[in-house]
């Protein structure tokens, strides 16, 4: 059976999970790089949209929309009395160089936008504010616009090294998530008296995460909430696990 015919079935049937147990560690390895690949589809997808269109506003206000200004020596210098706060569709960028604006005030205000503040420069996504001091950005409104045209040319670069970062750390934590539920396995097969080894509870394990991550994966696309979301998740995949373990024979009866 391919990867993605046991993803399906893996959706539904703790009896063809229970199968998989034979198995060879590689293949189910290989399967769960391809469930942290599909899990990290929606992020990538928003992140992409909302980095490309944020280079995009503020490239549009830099040059037109808002006052003189000049970055020097690692200070934001603008011919303006009181911080100027723009909103785009569904983005807000802000500009002060007098210090009242700080980046956790401009996160609390806003879920996606820049600041462009005293000191650093801020990003805030989902309503996460991160901040970097201008080490590498020095100029007026004509050379940060010319510097945004760059950016923009070498966007896609930035953001297939963020997409391998994502990558790497949802492959991380569904590993440790598999091996923590592993655990649990060994406990259930113990209480059961299920002739497994503890690789072949890992391997099921893996399999029996495939619904809530599918599930969450989907929601994630709909950018819908779930209500207490990582309670249900580890009770899915709990119940999965039980009902695969119930599928595997006693050791006598495999005899049989």
């Amino acid at each position: 059976m391919n990867v993605f015919k046991q993803l399906y079935v893996s959706l539904y049937s703790p009896k063809d999970i229970a199968t998989f147990r034979y198995q060879g560690l590689g293949k189910t390895i290989f399967f769960v790089f391809v469930l942290s690949l599909l899990s990290i589809l929606p992020a990538s997808y928003y992140f992409s949209m909302m980095i490309k269109d944020s280079i995009y506003a503020v490239k549009q206000t830099v040059s037109t929309e808002i006052p003189a200004f000049e970055i020097k020596d690692g200070k934001l210098k603008i011919e303006s009395d009181e911080p100027i706060i723009i909103h785009k569709e569904g983005f807000t960028i802000f500009i002060d160089d007098s210090g009242i604006l700080t980046p956790s005030k401009v996160a609390n205000q806003t879920t996606n936008g820049l600041a462009f503040l005293q000191s650093e420069f801020v990003v805030i996504s989902a309503g996460n504010a991160q901040s970097s001091p201008y080490t590498f950005i020095e100029g007026n409104n004509e050379t940060i616009s010319s510097w945004l045209d760059k950016a923009d040319r070498l966007l896609w670069i930035f953001l297939s090294i963020m997409i391998f970062i994502f990558y790497i750390i949802a492959a991380v934590i569904l590993f440790i998530k598999i091996t923590i539920f592993s655990i649990f396995g060994l406990v259930l097969k113990n209480a059961f008296r299920k002739p497994l080894r503890y690789k072949q509870v890992w391997t099921i394990t893996a399999y029996c995460v495939t619904l809530p991550t599918i599930f969450f994966t989907i929601m994630d696309f709909f950018q819908a909430t779930v209500p207490f979301s990582m309670s249900l998740n580890w009770f899915i995949i709990f119940i999965l696990l039980f009902l695969t373990l119930k599928e595997i024979p006693h050791e006598q009866e495999q005899e049989q």
